[in-house]
């Protein structure tokens, strides 16, 4: 028989409403997972719990260093995580690029809403992921299937979009496939658990904001800044560069994310690229913040 490991991590999934206030509560329980019927065994596993809101770095490690252990000893042939929605992306984007290696299906999904609302989309999300881990089993595919399931508010339905390529979600928690296939590092197993062993980087995310403060951000202790380009691959080329020099005088590493890749690139591209900025192309903005994490230890 095959068998899934279903790991939850928080988030609204694993949250109960209490006087109009939803707090983080725990894993489903058993008889949650009865309601799918599905053919393969379940084992479950919660190494962290955390809302997703409060995600840090430091905790995406325990979650993929704890997920990794049970698969060691569960031997799972799918993976099925639920996680918060709001940094969902950033999870799936990290996790796909240091789990790559165990070659199994893996699908990552949560809920807008608690389970014990009679709105939430989570039954859905999880029947859907089970089958798509079903399917990906069966057919002996491997990490091709790795992504997020998500409720799409128009279709009514869930939907799957590959990890890779995903960004969002938005106010209405609506994920979209973005449309770059840009290279991403896919750790080797010694590369990934001295990762998930080692420092964890400090990067700071300057964002896309007309007329951003660079002059006061500080720097110390960082071990990367990561730039957020405008959807054309262009940043601030009047005040950024003045920050940069004193990123490069500290050998604080400096990211651009994410550029298209075209024929032509704006000058304010050239600018930044001789002020010393490495410019990540096709992939998401999440994407690119995974890989700065990843280069950055």
């Amino acid at each position: 028989m095959s068998k899934i490991l279903a790991v939850c991590l928080g988030g609204t999934i694993s949250s109960a409403t209490d006087n109009k206030v939803i707090k983080l509560k725990g894993a489903p329980e058993r008889s949650f997972w009865d309601k799918f019927k599905i053919s393969e065994e379940i084992a479950f596993v919660t190494p962290i719990l955390y809302s997703s809101e409060n995600a840090d770095i430091d905790m995406y490690k325990a979650a993929i260093k704890g997920t990794i252990k049970a698969i060691e000893e569960e031997k799972p042939d799918g993976v099925l995580i639920l996680h918060g929605t709001d940094s969902m992306v950033y999870f799936a984007q990290l996790a796909v690029r240091v789990m790559s290696y165990l070659k199994l299906p893996v699908v990552i999904t949560g809920s807008m809403a608690p389970l014990d609302d009679t709105h939430s989309d989570g039954i859905r999300n999880v029947k859907y992921a089970l089958g798509l881990l079903s399917a990906a089993i069966a057919s002996k595919s491997g990490n091709a299937t790795f992504g997020i399931v998500f409720c799409d508010s128009f279709l009514g339905q869930s939907v799957f979009v590959q990890a890779r390529q995903a960004t969002g979600p938005d106010y209405y928690g609506e994920f979209k496939k973005h449309g770059g296939k840009g290279d991403i590092t896919e750790l080797s197993e010694k590369d990934a658990k001295a990762f998930l062993e080692g420092k964890t980087p400090k990067i700071m995310v300057i964002p896309a904001v007309p007329g951003f403060p660079f002059d006061k951000v500080d720097i110390s202790g960082c071990d990367a800044l990561l730039i957020q380009s405008y959807h054309s691959g262009t940043a601030d080329t009047k005040a950024l560069p003045m920050l940069l020099e004193r990123a490069s005088a500290a050998g604080v590493r400096i990211f651009l994310g994410s550029a298209p890749k075209k024929a032509c690139r704006y000058l304010s591209q050239d600018i930044l690229s001789k002020a010393g900025v490495t410019s990540y192309s096709d992939i998401t903005f999440e994407g690119a913040w995974a890989e700065t994490v990843i280069k950055s230890v």
